[in-house]
């Protein structure tokens, strides 16, 4: 059976829960622990319309950082131009180090004001060749979105889920103050 391709609201599910982190950080095992609870100004109301006004902004940002992940091919032994965008977009987001090691792995990391505990979330970034590209409804290499999903290689296996997973960690620091 064919894979299952990430649904647009899936995308946005992943983002919008800060479990999801690409990258070490310090003590946020406690941070999740106790349900990961955001501080808020006395006037709640006003920071929770900022706050939702930045997951939309921040919801755009990634479905397009998706999109331009699926746009590039990145076959085993061939992901030097996913890696780079990758690097770029943990950079953009205010990751603390990033580098691409000398395997062509990219590793990002977010410091947190606390000591303790480190994350790391993993994923891949390569794909399998596409041999049959006629016979595919959607360009391999499109990032369309139709139906409320988007297609392209690697949409489901793991593109998708590693842009996901970067765009979390940034969210989670920005929205924490990175205080875990």
């Amino acid at each position: 059976s064919a894979p299952s391709l990430p649904t647009i609201s899936s995308l946005r599910r992943f983002a919008q829960n800060g479990r999801w982190i690409f990258c070490k950080t310090q003590n946020l095992r406690a941070r999740l622990d106790n349900g990961a609870g955001l501080p808020y100004a006395s006037n709640r109301n006003h920071q929770r319309r900022d706050s939702y006004r930045m997951d939309i902004d921040t919801n755009e940002q990634l479905i397009a950082f998706c999109q331009e992940a699926l746009r590039i091919p990145s076959y085993s032994g061939q992901e030097k131009g996913v890696a780079e965008l990758m690097k770029r977009k943990m950079e953009e987001y205010g990751f603390d180090e990033v580098i691409i090691d000398r395997f062509g792995s990219v590793l990002g990391t977010i410091n947190g004001k606390r000591p303790g505990k480190t994350v790391l979330m993993d994923g891949h970034i390569d794909t399998v060749d596409v041999i049959d590209a006629p016979q595919w409804k959607h360009d391999p290499f499109g990032g369309e979105i139709v139906g409320g999903k988007i297609y392209g290689r690697g949409a489901s296996d793991m593109k998708g889920s590693d842009c996901a997973m970067i765009t979390a960690a940034a969210r989670f620091a920005e929205k924490t103050g990175r205080d875990f």
